[in-house]
């Protein structure tokens, strides 16, 4: 029962993770992690990973790709870490 429990709660995660859950899904989520400390920490840290992974994706293409000119977004991030860095160092 548990095992199924679970695998309820990890496909109704990955649905709401991708946008995708209907909002009855979404509330017997809700209810599954209001209820439950251990799958609450999970969803959480499921939701996180996710966020962590369409954050990396386009440096990651980046890095993966043909030597060519970087993608403006990448560009952008660099060139605000290095501004960043620049301040910092002037301290």
């Amino acid at each position: 029962m548990e095992n199924t429990r679970y695998c309820e709660f990890f496909d109704l995660t990955m649905k709401y993770v991708a946008g995708q859950a209907s909002d009855e899904e979404k509330a017997v989520l809700e209810e599954i992690i209001k209820t439950n400390t251990t799958m609450k920490r999970e969803f959480d840290r499921l939701n996180r990973q996710t966020r962590l992974m369409i954050e990396l994706c386009p440096l990651i293409e980046a890095v993966l790709s043909e030597p060519s000119e970087l993608p403006p977004t990448i560009r952008q991030r660099l060139q605000e870490g290095t501004m960043e860095e620049i301040r910092l160092l002037k301290r």
